[in-house]
Protein backbone atom coordinates (compact mmCIF):
# COMPACT_ATOMS: atom_id res chain seq x y z
CA UNK A 1 0.00 0.00 0.00
CA UNK A 2 1.15 3.47 -1.28
CA UNK A 3 -0.36 6.48 0.60
CA UNK A 4 -1.73 9.13 -1.87
CA UNK A 5 -0.65 12.24 -0.25
CA UNK A 6 -2.63 15.34 -0.32
CA UNK A 7 -1.88 18.89 1.06
CA UNK A 8 -3.44 20.48 4.26
CA UNK A 9 -4.63 23.84 2.02
CA UNK A 10 -4.78 21.50 -1.51
CA UNK A 11 -8.71 23.82 -1.41
CA UNK A 12 -6.87 27.01 -1.37
CA UNK A 13 -3.91 26.47 -4.04
CA UNK A 14 -4.90 28.97 -7.16
CA UNK A 15 -4.31 25.98 -9.75
CA UNK A 16 -6.86 24.30 -7.44
CA UNK A 17 -9.25 27.36 -7.77
CA UNK A 18 -8.79 27.75 -11.27
CA UNK A 19 -9.82 24.00 -12.12
CA UNK A 20 -13.05 24.70 -9.93
CA UNK A 21 -13.91 27.85 -11.84
CA UNK A 22 -13.52 26.01 -15.22
CA UNK A 23 -15.50 22.64 -13.79
CA UNK A 24 -16.26 22.58 -10.45
CA UNK A 25 -15.00 19.77 -8.62
CA UNK A 26 -15.70 17.14 -11.41
CA UNK A 27 -11.49 17.95 -12.06
CA UNK A 28 -10.48 17.60 -8.81
CA UNK A 29 -12.28 14.34 -7.96
CA UNK A 30 -10.71 12.74 -10.98
CA UNK A 31 -7.50 14.86 -9.87
CA UNK A 32 -7.68 12.64 -6.54
CA UNK A 33 -9.09 8.97 -7.99
CA UNK A 34 -6.37 9.13 -10.38
CA UNK A 35 -3.57 9.89 -7.68
CA UNK A 36 -4.50 7.33 -5.68
CA UNK A 37 -4.81 4.77 -8.67
CA UNK A 38 -1.37 6.13 -9.61
CA UNK A 39 0.52 5.20 -6.17
CA UNK A 40 -1.20 1.63 -6.30
CA UNK A 41 -0.10 0.94 -9.33
CA UNK A 42 3.13 2.35 -8.94
CA UNK A 43 3.13 4.49 -12.69
CA UNK A 44 4.80 7.87 -10.94
CA UNK A 45 1.86 9.82 -12.04
CA UNK A 46 1.18 8.65 -15.48
CA UNK A 47 -2.43 7.75 -16.15
CA UNK A 48 -3.31 5.66 -18.97
CA UNK A 49 -5.93 7.36 -21.58
CA UNK A 50 -8.52 4.72 -21.09
CA UNK A 51 -8.74 4.75 -17.78
CA UNK A 52 -10.09 8.10 -17.99
CA UNK A 53 -12.05 7.65 -20.97
CA UNK A 54 -13.54 4.85 -18.76
CA UNK A 55 -14.29 7.24 -15.67
CA UNK A 56 -15.82 9.77 -18.20
CA UNK A 57 -12.96 12.48 -17.08
CA UNK A 58 -11.35 13.14 -20.56
CA UNK A 59 -13.10 17.04 -19.99
CA UNK A 60 -12.04 17.44 -16.82
CA UNK A 61 -8.71 16.29 -17.44
CA UNK A 62 -8.18 18.74 -20.03
CA UNK A 63 -9.05 21.24 -17.47
CA UNK A 64 -6.36 19.57 -15.21
CA UNK A 65 -3.94 20.71 -17.88
CA UNK A 66 -5.25 24.00 -18.25
CA UNK A 67 -5.11 24.61 -14.70
CA UNK A 68 -1.50 23.51 -14.39
CA UNK A 69 -2.12 20.54 -12.30
CA UNK A 70 -1.51 17.78 -14.99
CA UNK A 71 1.05 17.81 -18.58
CA UNK A 72 -0.87 15.78 -21.52
CA UNK A 73 1.84 12.76 -22.62
CA UNK A 74 1.78 10.23 -25.32
CA UNK A 75 -0.67 7.75 -24.34
CA UNK A 76 -2.67 9.75 -21.64
CA UNK A 77 -1.67 12.16 -18.91
CA UNK A 78 0.73 13.46 -16.08
CA UNK A 79 0.59 14.96 -12.82
CA UNK A 80 3.08 17.50 -12.69
CA UNK A 81 6.02 17.03 -10.34
CA UNK A 82 4.59 13.74 -8.97
CA UNK A 83 7.45 12.51 -7.49
CA UNK A 84 8.32 15.76 -5.31
CA UNK A 85 5.31 15.34 -3.42
CA UNK A 86 4.97 11.34 -4.04
CA UNK A 87 6.75 8.31 -3.25
CA UNK A 88 8.54 7.05 -6.60
CA UNK A 89 7.45 3.84 -7.61
CA UNK A 90 11.63 3.42 -6.65
CA UNK A 91 10.97 4.11 -3.33
CA UNK A 92 8.19 2.53 -3.01
CA UNK A 93 9.61 -1.13 -4.00
CA UNK A 94 12.77 0.07 -1.75
CA UNK A 95 10.65 -0.01 1.37
CA UNK A 96 8.75 -2.89 0.46
CA UNK A 97 12.26 -5.15 -0.03
CA UNK A 98 13.02 -3.77 3.05
CA UNK A 99 9.92 -4.57 5.35
CA UNK A 100 9.70 -7.65 3.74
CA UNK A 101 13.64 -8.98 4.89
CA UNK A 102 13.31 -7.50 8.24
CA UNK A 103 9.51 -9.71 8.65
CA UNK A 104 11.58 -12.82 7.17
CA UNK A 105 14.47 -12.51 9.58
CA UNK A 106 11.93 -11.77 12.92
CA UNK A 107 10.00 -14.96 11.57
CA UNK A 108 13.16 -16.86 10.93
CA UNK A 109 14.34 -15.50 14.97
CA UNK A 110 10.62 -16.29 16.38
CA UNK A 111 11.03 -20.03 14.57
CA UNK A 112 14.01 -20.75 15.93
CA UNK A 113 13.28 -19.70 19.69
CA UNK A 114 10.03 -21.64 19.41
CA UNK A 115 12.02 -25.18 18.38
CA UNK A 116 14.70 -23.83 20.86
CA UNK A 117 11.77 -24.03 23.74
CA UNK A 118 10.39 -27.33 22.26
CA UNK A 119 13.45 -28.96 22.05
CA UNK A 120 14.11 -28.13 25.72
CA UNK A 121 10.71 -29.51 26.78
CA UNK A 122 11.50 -32.31 24.84
CA UNK A 123 14.53 -33.49 26.70
CA UNK A 124 12.94 -32.32 30.17
CA UNK A 125 9.73 -34.56 29.63
CA UNK A 126 13.22 -37.42 28.70
CA UNK A 127 14.36 -36.78 31.95
CA UNK A 128 11.59 -37.12 34.03
CA UNK A 129 11.51 -40.75 35.77
CA UNK A 130 8.57 -42.48 36.74
CA UNK A 131 9.99 -45.13 39.14
CA UNK A 132 6.98 -47.31 38.93
CA UNK A 133 4.21 -47.77 36.19
CA UNK A 134 1.51 -47.99 38.59
CA UNK A 135 -1.42 -45.15 38.11
CA UNK A 136 -1.69 -43.31 41.44
CA UNK A 137 -3.85 -40.28 41.66
CA UNK A 138 -1.91 -36.55 40.90
CA UNK A 139 -0.13 -35.23 43.43
CA UNK A 140 -2.48 -32.09 44.91
CA UNK A 141 -0.33 -29.26 43.41
CA UNK A 142 -0.43 -26.78 41.12
CA UNK A 143 3.10 -25.90 40.91
CA UNK A 144 5.27 -29.44 41.02
CA UNK A 145 5.38 -30.11 37.31
CA UNK A 146 8.81 -28.40 36.14
CA UNK A 147 9.38 -26.80 39.66
CA UNK A 148 13.36 -26.20 40.59
CA UNK A 149 12.40 -27.89 44.02
CA UNK A 150 15.27 -27.71 46.52
CA UNK A 151 15.17 -29.80 49.89
CA UNK A 152 17.78 -28.27 52.46
CA UNK A 153 19.39 -25.82 49.93
CA UNK A 154 20.14 -28.45 47.58
CA UNK A 155 17.80 -29.61 44.37
CA UNK A 156 16.02 -32.67 44.79
CA UNK A 157 16.59 -36.28 43.21
CA UNK A 158 14.14 -36.31 40.25
CA UNK A 159 13.78 -39.75 40.72
CA UNK A 160 13.09 -39.63 44.56
CA UNK A 161 11.13 -36.48 44.53
CA UNK A 162 8.92 -38.34 41.43
CA UNK A 163 7.91 -41.02 44.08
CA UNK A 164 7.53 -38.57 47.02
CA UNK A 165 4.92 -36.64 45.14
CA UNK A 166 2.95 -40.06 44.34
CA UNK A 167 3.56 -40.95 47.97
CA UNK A 168 1.74 -37.89 49.02
CA UNK A 169 -0.99 -38.53 46.28
CA UNK A 170 -1.46 -42.26 47.91
CA UNK A 171 -1.51 -41.01 51.57
CA UNK A 172 -4.23 -38.44 50.23
CA UNK A 173 -6.07 -41.19 48.49
CA UNK A 174 -6.48 -43.38 51.40
CA UNK A 175 -7.24 -40.89 54.09
CA UNK A 176 -9.05 -37.98 52.46
CA UNK A 177 -6.53 -35.46 53.61
CA UNK A 178 -5.82 -32.44 51.48
CA UNK A 179 -1.88 -32.65 51.29
CA UNK A 180 0.21 -30.28 49.22
CA UNK A 181 3.44 -31.52 47.73
CA UNK A 182 4.42 -27.63 47.62
CA UNK A 183 3.39 -24.53 49.60
CA UNK A 184 1.58 -21.78 47.97
CA UNK A 185 5.07 -20.42 47.43
CA UNK A 186 6.63 -23.02 45.22
CA UNK A 187 8.57 -24.55 48.54
CA UNK A 188 8.54 -27.95 49.35
CA UNK A 189 5.66 -28.75 52.36
CA UNK A 190 6.66 -30.24 55.81
CA UNK A 191 4.81 -33.44 54.52
CA UNK A 192 6.45 -33.65 51.51
CA UNK A 193 10.06 -33.34 52.94
CA UNK A 194 9.30 -35.72 55.87
CA UNK A 195 8.42 -38.72 53.14
CA UNK A 196 11.13 -37.32 50.64
CA UNK A 197 13.89 -37.83 52.84
CA UNK A 198 12.41 -41.97 53.88
CA UNK A 199 12.57 -42.01 50.08
CA UNK A 200 16.35 -40.92 49.91
CA UNK A 201 17.77 -42.89 52.54
CA UNK A 202 15.65 -45.88 51.49
CA UNK A 203 15.64 -45.72 48.02
CA UNK A 204 14.76 -49.62 47.22
CA UNK A 205 11.57 -49.53 48.45
CA UNK A 206 9.25 -49.85 45.67
CA UNK A 207 5.63 -47.82 45.58
CA UNK A 208 3.65 -50.72 45.91
CA UNK A 209 5.86 -51.52 49.20
CA UNK A 210 4.93 -47.37 50.24
CA UNK A 211 1.29 -48.45 49.61
CA UNK A 212 1.22 -51.04 51.72
CA UNK A 213 3.14 -49.56 54.80
CA UNK A 214 0.42 -46.68 54.36
CA UNK A 215 -2.47 -49.02 54.86
CA UNK A 216 -1.05 -50.95 57.31
CA UNK A 217 -0.43 -48.32 59.46
CA UNK A 218 -3.79 -46.93 58.99
CA UNK A 219 -5.54 -50.39 60.08
CA UNK A 220 -2.65 -50.83 63.01
CA UNK A 221 -4.32 -49.91 66.87
CA UNK A 222 -1.06 -48.14 67.74
CA UNK A 223 -3.12 -44.88 67.58
CA UNK A 224 -6.45 -45.78 69.62
CA UNK A 225 -9.32 -43.53 67.93
CA UNK A 226 -6.77 -40.90 66.15
CA UNK A 227 -5.94 -41.26 62.22
CA UNK A 228 -1.70 -41.00 62.25
CA UNK A 229 -0.60 -38.19 60.31
CA UNK A 230 1.73 -38.47 57.26
CA UNK A 231 4.84 -36.86 59.45
CA UNK A 232 4.05 -39.75 61.80
CA UNK A 233 4.02 -42.98 59.02
CA UNK A 234 7.17 -41.52 57.43
CA UNK A 235 8.73 -40.78 60.75
CA UNK A 236 12.21 -42.11 61.45
CA UNK A 237 11.13 -44.28 64.04
CA UNK A 238 7.66 -45.44 62.95
CA UNK A 239 8.59 -45.75 59.18
CA UNK A 240 11.80 -47.88 60.21
CA UNK A 241 9.24 -50.42 62.65
CA UNK A 242 6.93 -50.51 59.78
CA UNK A 243 9.58 -52.08 57.48
CA UNK A 244 11.17 -54.03 60.08
CA UNK A 245 8.01 -55.67 62.21
CA UNK A 246 6.31 -58.68 60.33
CA UNK A 247 3.29 -57.59 58.60
CA UNK A 248 0.70 -59.51 60.99
CA UNK A 249 1.52 -57.76 64.15
CA UNK A 250 0.82 -54.63 62.83
CA UNK A 251 -2.90 -54.70 63.42
CA UNK A 252 -3.18 -56.75 66.58
CA UNK A 253 -3.86 -55.26 69.95
CA UNK A 254 -0.53 -55.93 71.46
CA UNK A 255 1.37 -53.26 70.25
CA UNK A 256 3.21 -49.79 71.44
CA UNK A 257 0.01 -48.29 72.91
CA UNK A 258 -1.11 -51.60 74.78
CA UNK A 259 2.47 -51.90 75.65
CA UNK A 260 2.85 -48.74 77.27
CA UNK A 261 0.10 -48.83 79.51
CA UNK A 262 1.05 -52.64 80.81
CA UNK A 263 4.36 -51.05 82.12
CA UNK A 264 3.01 -47.78 83.50
CA UNK A 265 0.38 -49.98 85.30
CA UNK A 266 3.16 -52.07 86.77
CA UNK A 267 5.11 -49.65 87.98
CA UNK A 268 2.57 -47.67 89.28
CA UNK A 269 2.07 -51.31 91.61
CA UNK A 270 5.45 -51.62 93.01
CA UNK A 271 4.93 -48.10 93.67
CA UNK A 272 2.25 -48.80 95.92
CA UNK A 273 3.64 -51.96 97.27
CA UNK A 274 7.18 -49.33 98.65
CA UNK A 275 8.85 -50.83 95.53
CA UNK A 276 11.20 -49.09 93.63
CA UNK A 277 8.93 -47.75 90.17
CA UNK A 278 11.91 -48.83 87.47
Amino acid sequence: MAWFKVDDRFAEHPKVLHARALGGFGPLGLWLAAGTWSNTHLTDGFIPEPWVQINQGTEFAEFLVDAGLWLRVEGGWEFKDFTEYQPSKAEVEAKRSETSAARSAAGKASATKRQQTMNKRGTNREQTVNPVPVPVPLPVTTKSEGARVRVSGKPVNETAWALTEQIVAEFTSQTGLKLRVLTSSGDPSEAAKRVYGRVVKYSDISLEEHRDIIARTLKSKWWGSNQPTIGVVYGPKVFEENITRPAESLSKPTDLKTERDRKRLAAMARLMEGGDAA
